[in-house]
């Protein structure tokens, strides 16, 4: 009787740090998980195993590793976490788009954003209402340039983006003063973003779960007071959109709402549309506005370089019109200079966590089901090994072996620059968060010259994504007076 051959060995867990008992490897990501992380995958390698409590976690800033995660084995990685308390609270027990977990109602939701919200005639038919918000936005500028007045570009990006948003989502401009519903608005907005900013940061019960019961922090009875206000503004809203059910949609809640099923009852329930509108007003709101800003930061502390932007973008459009949406493909410098600045800027540093749905092996390492998977943005955008010189700002990096007249694309099959994400999980209004913030660019480099001061700082918020100091600037027009206040 031949030998009885033994198992063939499980494929070992990636390397790390030794964890502490109970709390694991919290105190080596410390504080800043960004960059904890990075010192880690550093030290340990491409792919770094922790366990974060009693949470077992993988970490990479490697483009080959990620790309495993986030497209070739996608079908296994494409899940949620399930057991974050704060964010199944913020988005109604993860029934929203961004944090439902993979399967039958994520996938309807996909379907929806694909053919109905995002689909490339539904963003063409709100183009209207961007441009009007980007008029209104040129108007109070040239009020502050009339007066010489500093413009703070922080709180032009986030109205202007924000208005943009809440125009498509709910057929209102809320932000600015005198404008229908401020008050609303400006309370929705700021609730979500308290939520984010909680959902964000360290709750010690979702890595040590038998001590929920505590909520030591204080943080869950937080979340369900926010939830409770950010409810009953988005019940209000629904009862204000009701009257338009039936009619020709004016609003992404309008599309959501006349969806029927076979039977003729709304396609989708109540508390699913409240939260693809947090959903929505989450992303689309403040994450364009800082994109914004960090880009026209780097372009206003290089006169050389915004001088070159100009030249492109009046050689375009010339200058008796304004920027519209049909020219940005054209622009090849600016579109080069907004994807260098997602690449040193990234408004998130660490992507929305992954789920092993089952057992993997990655890079020869086994990934246990139920691992989360955690993509480092912030230190991808860094690595060494993937960009020459990655702290300096260098556009050109985007221009470099593109073909004339090729257009300067932001998508990357290989994940070496994954600003909206990549695979089944990448944000699906990619193509429309891209547009509002090349509009916003184009048309302010157009229609202003900009004065800055000599002491333009570019640091970051200790630990945060987001300029220490809000971006000012004086500007002063260059282009016909009527054009900055025509009709639409």
């Amino acid at each position: 009787m031949p030998p009885l051959l033994p198992p063939p060995a499980s494929p070992p867990l990636p390397p790390g740090p030794r964890g502490w008992p109970i709390i694991g490897n919290l105190l080596d990501v410390g504080t800043v998980p960004h960059e904890g992380m990075m010192k880690l995958t550093r030290a340990y390698g491409p792919l770094v195993y922790l366990r974060l409590g009693a949470i077992p976690h993988v970490v990479s800033d490697d483009p080959a590793i990620i790309k495993e995660f986030l497209k070739i084995q996608d079908h296994i990685f494409a899940s949620r976490p399930g057991n974050v308390i704060l964010a199944e609270l913020l988005t109604y027990g993860g029934k929203d788009i961004g944090f439902a977990p993979y399967g039958a109602h994520w996938r309807n939701m996909r379907k929806i954003c694909t053919l109905e919200l995002f689909s490339a005639k539904s963003v063409d038919s709100f183009q209207r209402l961007r441009r009007m918000e980007m008029i209104h936005t040129l108007g109070l500028i040239l009020d502050a340039a009339v007066d010489r007045r500093a413009v703070d570009l922080r709180d032009a990006f986030n109205g202007l983006t924000s208005n943009m948003m809440t125009r498509m989502l709910l057929g209102k401009r809320y932000f600015g003063p005198g404008d229908p519903g401020p008050e609303v608005g400006a309370e929705l907005k700021a609730m979500i973003a308290e939520g984010i900013l909680m959902m964000n940061g360290f709750n010690i019960s979702d890595y040590l779960p038998f001590l929920r019961f505590l909520d030591l922090q204080g943080q869950e009875r937080r979340m369900k007071q926010i939830m409770r206000h950010i409810d009953g503004l988005a019940t209000a809203l629904l009862l204000e959109l009701a009257p338009r059910i039936g009619k020709k949609p004016e609003s992404f809640v309008d599309i959501l709402v006349n969806l029927r099923g076979e039977n003729g009852e709304p396609h989708l329930p109540e508390d699913v549309m409240k939260a693809v509108m947090v959903d929505m007003m989450a992303a689309g709101t403040d994450t364009p506005g800082v994109s914004c800003e960090w880009a026209m930061a780097e372009l206003l502390r290089d006169p050389a370089l915004l001088a070159r932007v100009r030249e492109e973008v009046d050689r375009v459009v010339c200058v008796d019109r304004l920027v519209d949406e049909s020219d940005l493909a054209h622009f090849r410098l600016l579109r080069a200079v907004l994807k260098e600045s997602f690449r040193l800027h990234p408004v998130g540093a660490i992507l929305i966590p992954h789920l092993a749905m089952e057992d993997a092996v990655v890079a020869g390492y086994g990934i246990p089901k139920d691992t989360r998977v955690l993509i480092n943005v912030f230190a991808l955008n860094r690595n060494a090994q993937v960009w020459e010189r990655p702290h300096e700002f260098d556009p050109e990096r985007h221009l470099r072996g593109l073909g004339e007249g090729a257009v300067v694309e932001f998508g990357d099959p290989e994940c070496r620059l994954i600003p909206f994400g990549s695979g089944r999980r990448m944000c699906p209004a990619a193509s429309l968060g891209l547009t509002m913030v090349l509009l916003a660019l184009a048309n302010l480099v157009h229609a202003f010259d900009w004065e800055v001061p000599a002491n333009l700082s570019m640091e970051r918020a200790p630990g945060k994504m987001v300029k220490a100091q809000a971006l000012t600037a004086l500007a002063r027009p260059r282009l016909p007076r009527h054009l900055y206040s025509q009709q639409i």
